[in-house]
């Protein structure tokens, strides 16, 4: 839930049986929340306590009062809110840790190797550039803006042609807005790239910071990490194997389930073992590590 640029009281609104109907943006993620928590300890059969969240970079410490404001409704303690990007690179090491223990390799005589980790999704673009080595990482460098303003989703208007054009040049859209009106037209990839161009620009820019803020030069990153709801966008793809040189996309993982993963093993152990990857985060994020 993207909350960025709305006031002190953002809400959400919808038009049922002739009649406007709104609630915060709080209050709806309460009641997700309760919702996700009764299918879960049903489907468990055990009570849950507890909750990790993963936010995007650029949430302000008002939306993550928020985010633990909807899980309280829910009777649910916030153990940790972790920037998505630092998610990744936990299940990175895991991964790469698996790999080698699997290929009979010794993980601690391994190279340090630098990973750059492009996570973006509809509402957000979060970069980060770290450091592997004998199964621990460490953050280089750290940075996300929201892109809300100009949103994909707002863009292109329906998410399934956005889906589509991933794998499509192009998708009919049909439209009934009622009252009569209705939308037929054809978009393209090239139409879809071109309407959101500032969205891309931003992103090539957030990468290009990221690599400035790290002190790294992209000849020495070893793994290209694309993750998040656009990581099958031919665009995205293309922006960010631009920039660093032609690099492969790193293909050992899922990059629709890393960071959901990556925060099951933050959420699984303590945060002694958190501090003894390395993990090293900007300011912003000391508290909630």
């Amino acid at each position: 839930m993207h909350t960025v640029d709305i006031k002190v009281h953002p809400f959400v609104a919808a038009f049922v049986n002739k009649l406007w109907k709104s609630t915060t943006a709080v209050e709806l993620l309460g009641k997700f929340m309760i919702e996700l928590k009764t299918m879960v300890e049903t489907h468990l059969n055990r009570p849950i306590t507890n909750v990790m969240f993963t936010v995007a970079v650029s949430f302000s410490r008002l939306q993550l009062n928020w985010i633990r404001c909807a899980c309280a409704m829910a009777d649910l303690k916030v153990i940790r809110l972790m920037p998505q990007p630092t998610a990744v690179p936990l299940w990175h090491v895991v991964h790469q840790l698996n790999s080698s223990a699997s290929s009979h390799e010794d993980m601690d005589n391994e190279s340090m190797k630098i990973a750059l980790i492009f996570n973006m999704d509809a509402g957000y673009c979060d970069v980060s550039v770290i450091e592997t080595k004998k199964g621990k990482f460490r953050i280089k460098a750290l940075t996300g803006s929201s892109i809300v303003g100009e949103d994909l989703l707002g863009n292109m208007i329906i998410h399934d042609v956005i889906n589509k054009l991933s794998s499509q040049t192009s998708v009919e859209v049909d439209l009934d807005l009622g009252y009569g009106l209705k939308i037929h037209k054809v978009v393209t990839r090239k139409l879809f790239e071109e309407v959101n161009k500032e969205v891309f620009e931003k992103c090539e820019k957030l990468i290009i910071q990221c690599l400035q803020d790290a002190k790294i030069e992209v000849e020495n990153i070893n793994d290209v990490i694309i993750v998040g709801g656009c990581c099958n966008i031919p665009r995205v793809k293309n922006l960010v194997t631009k920039i660093c040189n032609g690099k492969e996309i790193y293909k050992g993982m899922n990059p629709l389930n890393d960071v959901l993963c990556g925060a099951a093993v933050a959420g699984a152990v303590d945060d002694d073992a958190i501090g003894n990857m390395d993990l090293f985060a900007s300011s912003k994020w000391k508290g909630n590590l």
